[in-house]
């Protein structure tokens, strides 16, 4: 089970770089993803063939433009919260 987020520095840049009303539905969004998986406003999705540190990349909807791409870190039992921003972030 999944007990906490970890941040990468990209993540708490962007985060911070984003209106208050986005970053207000990012945190509501990683509540979900805290309690649920699969929360069906999450969209959660596993980024075919993306993998950082190893890991495959998961990608959650935050809103109808903005996405945060995460790994699960088993071992620390955390979700490494990777970077958030539009859809730009899959070209990346």
């Amino acid at each position: 089970m999944i007990t906490k987020l970890q941040r990468s520095a990209e993540f708490a840049r962007k985060l911070g770089d984003l209106p208050e009303q986005i970053r207000k539905k990012a945190h509501k969004q990683l509540k979900f993803l805290m309690q649920d998986f699969w929360y069906p406003s999450l969209h959660t999705e596993k980024l075919k063939g993306e993998t950082y540190e190893g890991e495959p990349v998961w990608s959650l909807r935050v809103d109808r433009k903005h996405r945060i791409k995460f790994i699960i870190r088993k071992e620390e039992s955390a979700y490494f919260l990777i970077t958030i921003g539009k859809h730009d972030i899959y070209r990346k």
